[in-house]
């Protein structure tokens, strides 16, 4: 149980905990997607900082919100880029730590003129972040309103963040990407699922591309599984919103020019996990995600596009006028 003084500094530090992950993201823009054993010549290339948990945590600190990051870097030149990115966007990096003997994650995209990209990760680092890892950052959960999470970090290391977000009263979000089995020990601790069509699917069993069952049905069989709020998103059709106690509830997506959607779910995840953090309803909180996302594929690179807080209440204004 939270004591009388941790509920207070709760209160009066209330912040965003992110755990995991930093990743080095190559990105090509191309005339399509390649085939296989098929070279194509891009025309634009970027080279910059990204992975699920930096995305998130960024996002969430240019929403003049507090962040942290629980994570593990390489011994590389590319760290060094994850404590100069950390320093210039005020995100709390106290707890991200080298691994001797390990190097950076990478990810290459290769992005479509319409800005769909296919991605590979390497993890390097972010697989050695451990249970032990997050229980050393305590502090920094007894001082948190959310706690996200993803899967480019271990399944215990995940397990651990979710029992300390739950044990000090976050609301808990987990973004089940990259994609597979969802260990049920978790499902007790997730107050919100954030998956894709696509890890969706696989997270109630099915290929990723089976299109055969609906939509609400794949949110109803996670919520029967016992998480109350599950949120697919759906790219430029917006996202659906299922919870076990109301109607599903289809939000359409904010449109601006895209220029690339790299890291688009991970702006949605920290835009929801800033609108929680204000103490709005779910539906606010995801109309404010759903703003961020959108604003966020206006440059190449992850982070590039990610919106400052008047920006997204700007344009939020605009989105909830046209619903």
């Amino acid at each position: 149980m939270m004591s009388v003084q941790a509920s207070h500094q709760k209160e009066a530090q209330s912040r965003v905990v992110t755990v995991g992950s930093f990743v080095v993201d190559f990105s090509i823009r191309v005339p399509r997607l390649p085939q296989l054993g098929e070279s194509l010549v891009g025309n634009e290339f970027y080279l910059g900082p990204g992975g699920k948990g930096t995305n998130v945590a960024v996002t969430v600190a240019r929403q003049q919100q507090r962040a942290s990051i629980i994570a593990r870097v390489g011994d590389d030149q590319f760290a060094d880029n994850a404590f100069d990115l950390y320093r210039k966007e005020h995100v709390d990096a106290t707890h991200v730590q080298r691994t001797a003997g390990m190097p950076t994650a990478i990810a290459f995209a290769c992005i479509e003129p319409s800005g769909d990209n296919a991605i590979a990760v390497y993890l390097g680092a972010n697989e050695a972040l451990s249970p032990d890892d997050v229980s050393q950052a305590e502090l920094v959960f007894q001082q948190a309103s959310v706690v996200i999470t993803q899967f480019e970090t271990p399944d215990e290391t995940i397990l651990r963040a979710l029992l300390l977000g739950r044990s000090y009263g976050a609301q808990c979000i987990l973004n089940p990407a990259p994609a597979h089995f969802l260990s049920r020990a978790h499902l007790p601790l997730i107050d919100i699922l954030t998956p894709n069509k696509g890890e969706a699917r696989v997270l109630v069993g099915i290929e990723p591309d089976d299109e055969t069952v609906g939509l609400a049905e794949l949110g109803r069989r996670l919520v029967e599984e016992g998480v109350p709020n599950v949120i697919i998103t759906l790219g430029a059709e917006g996202c659906l919103l299922v919870a076990s106690d109301a109607d599903a509830l289809h939000v359409p997506a904010y449109r601006v020019e895209v220029a690339n959607t790299v890291g688009a779910g991970d702006a949605f995840n920290g835009g929801l996990a800033v609108g929680l953090s204000l103490g709005l309803s779910l539906p606010d909180a995801i109309e404010r995600a759903t703003v961020t996302a959108a604003l966020s594929c206006r440059a190449m690179g992850s982070i590039a596009g990610l919106p400052t807080r008047t920006e997204v209440e700007e344009h939020l204004t605009r989105f909830s006028k046209s619903l």
